[in-house]
């Protein structure tokens, strides 16, 4: 053999391995490969790096789903998992199997700084939104057999990956996991880093702007702001009192609003010798406690920093004026009945009470009512004060058994909208959560044409 074919052939010889050297390299790295952002990551345990040592949201997952099922809720199958980038959404269809609450949580990766759940019909009308600033939103609905529903994700700020988790028996609030899943979204200790860095989440809203949004929520209800807002700073964990000047008569909301970095912040309002009043410890970065006073004084907000830190604002909003309620709206009904009122007269609809009604926890209670076609209509239900902290929830249903207009989950009291096509007799189903009392049914009707 010549030098140069002797060259040519040792050359030859070394790029084939170098060559198969990369295509076995090339097919490890292929098989060991996280999905891509737009590729869905499916349902499968054991899928690539997420679920090694370093799956913190796998373990925020499980912690979870620990945390609901000591309540009584149950997964109903695997977590579906994705990467998102802000602005991206993602959807999935469910099928309620029986007639069930099922409560849908999703959780974010801890880059992902503001994830929003909704939850539509298949035709796209929406029925539940968490669109709290936070990356574990959550939303519960109770259906029918073969209901078919679409849980929509949609990143709003930052990017990582999520979970996707559906629950039956849910409750109607989702129980605290500040403590159980703090994992997600503490700073990395350096052993368990994302596979790939992604980025810094944008800064959230301010305590200025979250101020505005929630005078402009207020107002729709009907109150106006009585006197400035009272603002401060805490850190994680710590709390701080503020003092409230009430009038005897009126109705007042006192809000509490969180600046970019608060998680969760709570508020307690209690009288001078701390007898509470009224708490709002939801999972949220603001919080609202309605009461109507039954003495003028002052009274004590205490505000608690739960999660997060960072500046606060609190405001006090006041029902201008509260008239013409109905014979047995005493104490703080008195305000839940003007939201009412307001609700429905934004919709030119004049509201009408119906008899009073008594309810204990996880009851069922059906209404008949008389509706007309061509007008439109608004139910609502005002609950007196013991029944207060419970959750309510409404459903008009017609003499077939279709499920027609609802009004399900935390946000009480519930409102529900419909202008039936025919005329007949309907029925109102309603439950309450969490607590016993009595409630007053509420009829909103148009004016007759």
């Amino acid at each position: 053999m010549s030098l140069p074919q002797l060259v040519i052939g040792r050359l030859f010889g070394r790029l084939s391995a170098v060559l198969l050297a990369v295509l076995l390299a090339g097919a490890w790295l292929g098989a060991a490969a996280p999905a891509r952002a737009d590729e869905p990551r499916g349902q499968r345990p054991g899928d690539g790096p997420a679920d090694g040592p370093g799956d913190i949201l796998g373990e925020c997952v499980d912690a979870a789903v620990v945390a609901l099922a000591a309540g009584g809720a149950t997964p109903t199958g695997e977590p579906y998992r994705d990467f998102l980038t802000e602005g991206q959404s993602r959807s999935r269809p469910f099928v309620f199997e029986a007639s069930e609450c099922v409560g849908f949580l999703a959780v974010g990766h801890r880059r992902v700084h503001d994830l929003d759940l909704s939850l539509m019909t298949d035709r796209g009308v929406l029925l539940e939104r968490d669109a709290n600033v936070d990356a574990r939103p959550y939303v519960r609905f109770c259906g029918a057999a073969g209901l078919r529903l679409v849980v929509n994700l949609e990143m709003y700020k930052g990017q990582g990956e999520v979970a996707l988790i559906a629950f039956r028996d849910a409750p109607p609030q989702l129980p605290d996991l500040g403590r159980t899943v703090g994992a997600c979204f503490a700073t990395s200790g350096g052993i368990r880093r994302p596979s790939a860095q992604v980025g810094a989440a944008p800064p959230g809203r301010s305590v200025a702007d979250a101020g505005v949004a929630m005078a402009e929520r207020l107002a729709r209800l009907g109150y106006q702001p009585d006197g400035p807002a009272q603002t401060g700073q805490l850190s994680q964990g710590l709390r701080e009192a503020r003092r409230l000047l009430l009038e005897r008569g009126r109705c007042y909301a006192i809000a509490l609003v969180g600046g970019a970095e608060v998680g969760d912040v709570d508020l307690f309002v209690r009288t001078l010798n701390g007898l509470e009043v009224g708490r709002d410890e939801s999972r949220r970065n603001d919080a609202v406690v309605r009461l109507c006073p039954p003495a003028s004084g002052e009274l004590v907000a205490d505000v608690r920093m739960f999660a997060g830190q960072g500046e606060y604002a609190l405001q006090t909003f006041v029902l201008p004026e509260v008239s013409g309620t109905p014979p047995g709206v005493e104490g703080n009904a008195r305000g839940r009945w003007a939201e009412v009122r307001a609700r429905l007269g934004a919709r030119g609809l004049s509201p009408r009470p119906l008899p009073w009604g008594m309810l204990i926890p996880g009851q069922t209670l059906w209404i008949p009512i008389d509706l007309e076609a061509g007008r439109c209509y608004g139910l609502s239900a005002v609950t007196a004060d013991e029944a207060a902290e419970g959750d309510l929830d409404l459903m008009l249903i017609d003499e077939r058994g279709a499920l027609l207009a609802w009004d399900v989950g935390g946000n009480a009291p519930p409102v529900l909208y419909h202008c039936p096509e025919e005329s007949g007799r309907y029925r109102v189903r309603g439950r309450l959560y969490g607590a016993w009392g009595r409630y007053l049914t509420v009829l909103g009707e148009e004016p007759a044409r």
